[in-house]
């Protein structure tokens, strides 16, 4: 296959990219420059309406039975008040049992049976796909993928984004050990169709290229570098920081200790330091922090505003847990977020904080690209420190290494080599 063929690709995922999910923002960063004719999607959520020049098929509910019933009025209303009961952070040693038996209930879901009938397969065949890709983390997709390569004789090129082969989140539920069995067995599957797959980040490859002895290229979050560049202000009287996100995996606590600051450190260097959090979660954060001028908790805005969120910020905050939770740590082990990619592109400082073993850490610390720190003790001095240092060149070097890994503009190059090593 020539490098300058685009192969037809049949994605395969649980969310399409056509929603606002942060899985359908990545797919869509992925592929934005592969001619629309060359994709294809085949999802297994509900179909989404909305205007696409990409070929899209979901797979009737009735072809999961069981994942149809979960998606009743009844099934979602009891899930949501499980969640709402569920006062447990992940990594907390009083781990909620409501908690573990509704996520051995969707582990059961995606275990179900998988039933494709020949108008499935037809679909399929009038787009004629060269290859399958996928980000698996699901035993459904893993079926479907293997089914398509099997039927059409094609490879499946899986994606890791995060380090589920290893380790789930909630790992340390028992309830999950068969969940667990089952992920391994469909993904042994998945490799006998694949002879290159792709990863997150380049420390992660490496190591499964070690484990398993199949080819692993990085391809990185990437985004549109031009578009997410913003103007650097000059530091005023008033020094902003904004987290944008979501305060799952335990960010919220860390956000916490940041706030707890912001008045400590606005006497030191003589400005008054404020926080704004934009979150589309439910924070105690909001009732802890309520009373506080210096911080406010905001409704997350969609995707296409989030530029004019960061130029206003002085300084970017980017925050991983730093709870001692060993299924967590492991399963966002290797994990480069797009976060990460448009707050390098933007040019704006970065104050990071996240455990000294992940892969971000030491990708930010060896690219000297923001403030590292891997402790809430030295919080105070990095905080004083990256205002004190407002402007320098380290600006600079963020942009530089966000068109160098994170550019759109060279994913294509990396989808086509890693396609022709499968052939």
């Amino acid at each position: 296959m020539s490098i300058d063929e685009h192969p037809k690709i049949l994605i395969i995922s649980n969310s399409s990219m056509r929603d606002r999910s942060q899985t359908a923002i990545t797919l869509r960063n992925i592929f934005q420059n592969w001619p629309r004719e060359k994709l294809m999607e085949l999802s297994t959520s509900d179909a989404v309406s909305g205007s696409s020049k990409i070929a899209y098929y979901s797979l009737p509910n009735i072809r999961q039975p069981f994942a149809t019933l979960a998606k009743t009025k009844f099934v979602r209303k009891v899930n949501i008040e499980m969640k709402k009961s569920c006062n447990r952070k992940i990594g907390a040693q009083n781990i909620s049992l409501k908690h573990d038996i509704r996520q051995w209930l969707f582990s059961i879901i995606d275990r179900s049976p998988l039933l494709l009938v020949r108008d499935d397969f037809e679909a399929i065949k009038s787009f004629a796909p060269n290859v399958v890709y996928t980000m698996g983390s699901s035993v459904t997709q893993m079926k479907l993928a293997i089914r398509v390569a099997t039927t059409f004789k094609i490879p499946i090129i899986p994606h890791f984004m995060d380090n589920w082969p290893e380790s789930i989140q909630w790992q340390s539920n028992h309830l999950l050990r068969g969940y667990r069995k089952s992920l391994d067995y469909w993904l042994k599957r998945v490799y006998e169709h694949t002879r290159c797959a792709l990863t997150i980040s380049d420390e992660m490859a490496a190591e499964y290229e070690r484990v398993t002895g199949v080819k692993h290229i990085a391809l990185m979050n990437s985004i549109d570098c031009d578009y997410w560049g913003c103007t650097v202000k000059d530091p005023g009287k008033e020094i902003l920081f904004v987290y944008a996100g979501g305060l799952h995996l335990n960010r919220e606590s860390v956000l916490l200790e940041i706030a707890e600051r912001l008045d400590m450190v606005s006497r030191k260097v003589k400005k008054a330091c404020l926080m704004r959090v934009y979150t589309n979660s439910e924070p105690a954060l909001l009732q802890t922090t309520k009373n506080w001028r210096s911080i406010k908790i905001l409704k997350s805005v969609p995707n296409e505003n989030l530029k004019e969120i960061y130029n206003s910020a002085d300084v970017l905050i980017l925050v991983e847990s730093l709870d001692s939770n060993k299924s967590l740590e492991v399963f966002t082990k290797y994990s480069i977020s797009t976060k990460t990619a448009e707050y390098l592109a933007t040019g704006k400082p970065i104050l990071y904080i996240g455990p000294a073993e992940r892969t971000l850490t030491k990708y930010l610390k060896q690219n000297n690209v923001a403030t590292v720190i891997t402790d809430c003790e030295n919080l105070s001095d990095a905080m004083e420190k990256i205002v004190l240092e407002l402007g320098d060149s380290r600006i600079l070097d963020s942009v530089l290494l966000a068109r160098k890994n994170h550019n759109q503009k060279n994913l294509n190059s990396i989808l086509l080599h890693a396609i022709e090593l499968n052939f």
